[in-house]
């Protein structure tokens, strides 16, 4: 399963190899309190998509096992370090063609933000 995060595609495995770690502490969280999570990461690191790979994964993946219909989000920081509030979220299901197309640009390093707004945001 592919799963875009800002501007950078995750390949979570096709069986969404989750660790018993994060599959436990995910369970007895709210789907809110996940999106909570994962703003906090962006917001002490706003590159954390392209910058970390593994923690990056382990965002997908929380925000999967909570609400699995969905396959993209777009996590953005106002500034870095800014509370929860400034930290704007979008969640989207994305076609599995659009999303291996993305991955193709990324595999040729030519995927970027505009690529995957004119793709995915702006439709």
């Amino acid at each position: 399963m592919l799963f875009l995060l800002n501007d950078t595609v995750i390949d979570l495995g096709p069986n969404l190899d989750v660790s018993p770690a994060i599959a436990a502490r995910v369970s007895g969280l709210s789907p809110a309190e996940v999106v909570d999570l994962v703003r906090e990461a962006f917001s002490k690191s706003p590159g954390l998509a392209a910058r970390s790979p593994a923690a990056a994964r382990k965002a997908a993946l929380m925000l999967v096992i909570k609400a699995p219909s969905i396959n993209a989000a777009m996590v953005v920081p106002m500034a870095p370090g800014c509370p929860l509030s400034e930290v704007s979220t979008r969640f989207a299901s994305v076609d599995e063609p659009v999303l291996n197309e993305l991955k193709a640009y990324q595999d040729n390093g030519a995927l970027n933000a505009g690529i995957v707004n004119l793709h995915v945001w702006e439709r």
